[in-house]
């Protein structure tokens, strides 16, 4: 794989791991709304292409040295590499990608391999600035996986089926919001806004494509998360690639 691709326009912030489908299922919506209240990962991680952070498989834990890329001294080891590569690979051919085409096992080798490096860098900020997750944000966020999920006993059997207990599933949540917490710290992400000229702009500019459209009192919300999640991805993207240029980033694949 090549060097290269570590500084790169990726969208997608943070790699899957096999507690992805719990996370991911419990706070999925059919329509993100640009809710100021709801913490920045959970508001516009749905608009990335998975969206899970899953540092606690690798921050404090001990690996043998067999990993693809060290970030600031944190290793990433080669398991999580694989089972995110397993996992791109799973829903690029649910979203109708033929994974038989020529690069397509390369771009989704060096998209997992990008997504790892961002969350060390996330998560490896948050720990190095000192931000400690509130804990009754924690059971508030687990308290929606469960109401999301149907229930207690649906969550437990969903944790069962890919061997992920209830305390690593907390940490994951944990780390989730400490890197929220490092972004709205470090960006003005939390400020962001869609005015009513951008949401005119963009509606003229589909209509003049032909577009047949809804009423405009159904579609003025979508429309208006649709841009602030891209405002929002775009203040990342810029955040992320600080974070690369200031990092000591040793790629070993």
């Amino acid at each position: 794989m090549n060097p290269q691709h570590d500084q790169t326009g990726n969208t997608t912030t943070h790699a899957p791991t096999i507690s992805d489908a719990i996370i991911v299922e419990g706070t999925q919506t059919t329509q993100p709304t640009p809710t100021k209240n709801k913490r920045v990962f959970f508001a516009f991680v749905l608009g990335l292409i998975i969206g899970a952070v899953t540092g606690a498989y690798y921050f404090g834990l001990i690996f043998k040295d067999d990993s693809v890329a060290v970030v600031n001294g944190i290793k990433i080891p080669r398991n999580e590499f694989e089972s995110s590569v397993v996992i791109l690979k799973q829903n690029a051919v649910q979203q109708g990608v033929d994974m038989s085409a020529p690069g397509a096992d390369e771009k989704i080798k060096t998209e997992a391999l990008d997504t790892l490096i961002n969350n060390a860098l996330l998560i490896g900020g948050a720990k190095t600035a000192g931000i400690i997750a509130d804990e009754t944000k924690v059971e508030e966020q687990y308290d929606v996986l469960v109401q999301n999920l149907g229930g207690e006993e649906t969550l437990k059997k969903r944790m069962a089926e890919i061997g992920l207990t209830e305390e690593k599933l907390e940490d994951n949540i944990r780390d989730r919001i400490i890197a929220d917490t490092f972004i709205e710290q470090g960006t003005d992400i939390e400020g962001l806004t869609v005015t009513e000229d951008e949401v005119t702009t963009f509606i003229k500019s589909i209509s003049t494509e032909g577009a047949e459209l809804p009423p405009l009192d159904q579609i003025t919300p979508q429309i208006k998360a649709q841009l602030l999640q891209e405002k929002q991805q775009g203040v990342l993207l810029d955040f992320l690639e600080k974070l690369r240029n200031e990092a000591r980033i040793k790629i070993k694949i």
